[in-house]
């Protein structure tokens, strides 16, 4: 399915753009991005939404060891 409109070149869709307005800039180096890379397919989602889920819900990830 072909994204069109406002998030289209973005990725996102149209409910995204709406309610993540704010960003943050944060450097990796290509070893860690690889960490994290991996650790979003294996749970299928995007490295955005992994660093969501990890720094905003930290019982996630007690849940999960």
């Amino acid at each position: 399915m072909r994204q069109t409109g406002k998030g289209a070149m973005s990725g996102m869709s149209g409910s995204e753009t709406r309610q993540l307005t704010k960003g943050v800039f944060v450097r990796f180096t290509d070893a860690q991005l690889a960490l994290l890379q991996d650790a979003a397919t294996h749970r299928g989602v995007s490295v955005p939404q992994l660093l969501r889920d990890r720094s905003l819900s930290p019982e996630i990830e007690r849940a999960a060891s």
